[in-house]
């Protein structure tokens, strides 16, 4: 019991550097920015896409090393008269926001219905984790509306970062935590990482 307890405030101390770091970076932005889009918009699929516009969410995807996962995480999400690279980037962070939404609720759900204080605790620390790319991944929607391509990469970095320290919960293989909450986990790091892939692979040579 005293080496979870040790545990549980190393994760504690941990997360709460974590979310201090980033308050400190989101004050320290300019305050001028442009307003975000409304959240809702910005969240609704849109219709399908022509062919011609397929074609072009496949060019910018083969540029990444997950093209496959790139085309079907994005291509729900590219306005048909807007598929160039920046329209890409925006509809692969709001595939990364909706399906983090989805993986809360289902967290959620399970923390709720958990007998064993141990897997709350885990739940709660990538509850956390998963509030903070949420955020995180807003910011990103918005330096990209404005070409800050800096802003962009940080905020890219902290989803694969802070969605990837999930991953040493599920290593332990806690009761409970294992399965589709992993699976979810696991979805979560590829598309990040497919987000970032679109950002240093198809970004920086788009015509």
């Amino acid at each position: 019991m005293e080496v979870f307890n040790m545990k549980s405030i190393i994760l504690v101390i941990a997360l709460s550097s974590l979310l201090s770091l980033y308050n400190v970076e989101a004050t320290s932005r300019p305050v001028d920015a442009p307003a975000p889009a409304p959240a809702a918009k910005a969240q609704t699929p849109a219709p399908p896409l022509s062919d011609k516009a397929i074609e072009n969410v496949q060019r910018f995807c083969s540029r990444t090393q997950y093209p496959s996962e790139c085309v079907k995480s994005v291509a729900p999400f590219v306005n048909d008269t807007q598929v160039d690279v920046h329209g890409v980037l925006r509809a692969g962070i709001q595939s990364l926001t909706q399906r983090l939404k989805k993986a809360i609720q289902a967290f959620e759900k399970t923390k709720g219905e958990s007998k064993a204080p141990d897997v709350a605790e885990k739940l709660e620390v990538c509850l956390a984790y998963y509030r903070v790319a949420t955020t995180s991944a807003a910011d990103a929607s918005e330096a990209v509306e404005i070409k800050n391509y800096k802003q962009v990469k940080e905020e890219l970095d902290r989803q694969l970062e802070v969605i990837g320290s999930c991953d040493d919960l599920f290593a332990e293989s806690v009761k409970g935590v294992k399965g589709t909450l992993d699976d979810m986990n696991n979805a979560l790091s590829l598309l990040a990482k497919v987000n970032l892939a679109i950002f240093n692979n198809a970004l920086v040579v788009a015509p």
